[in-house]
């Protein structure tokens, strides 16, 4: 006899019984591995998650590099540098004794 028909044969509080235990023990098996894969998926996640904010402070920082503001402050700064030179304060005496 196949064992459908042995199963058909039994009665039904025993056929209710091994229904019960077939599902309990697919939902127990895919439970498993769905558990497992999760794990994996986290790990990654944090892989990703730590890529991005590397990357981001990677741009913030060239940002800051390279903003308009940055070479504004560096052009204020060489200017005041040129101010103080001794050139510019000898040019300026020459010019304040010949007026």
């Amino acid at each position: 006899m196949n064992f459908l028909e042995k199963l058909q044969k039994k009665p039904e509080k025993t056929r209710k019984r091994i229904f019960w235990l077939v599902l309990i023990i697919s939902v127990l098996i895919i439970g498993f591995f769905w558990i497992k894969n999760l794990g994996h998926l986290l790990v990654r996640f944090k892989a990703e998650t730590q890529n991005v904010k590397n990357s981001s402070q990677n741009l913030t920082e060239e940002i800051k590099r390279e903003s308009p503001l940055t070479t504004l402050k560096e052009g204020i700064k060489s200017f005041e540098d040129f101010l103080k030179s001794e050139e510019v304060k000898k040019f300026f005496e020459q010019n304040s004794k010949n007026q």
